[in-house]
């Protein structure tokens, strides 16, 4: 779990940053610095971030075997 949890490389981590970024900035724009949603909506949030986050590791191991398989290989 703790893997899943902490990505290895720091692209996985830009990535995910960038996506919450994404999400949250189409909410409409104040001069304010906070957000106001329902509980339903921060819920569809926290589950799209997860969603990418678990995409992302997985595509990060498949990502560290082919550098293995490929290194093996030669």
């Amino acid at each position: 779990m703790k893997q899943l949890a902490k990505p290895n490389s720091s692209e996985v981590i830009d990535l995910v940053k960038k996506s919450v970024y994404e999400i949250l900035s189409n909410f409409p724009t104040d001069d304010e610095n906070y957000i106001t949603t329902s509980h339903d909506e921060l819920s569809a949030i926290l589950g799209l971030a997860m969603v990418d986050g678990y995409f992302l590791s997985n595509a990060e191991q498949r990502m560290g075997l082919e550098k293995v398989l490929l290194a093996s290989a030669e």
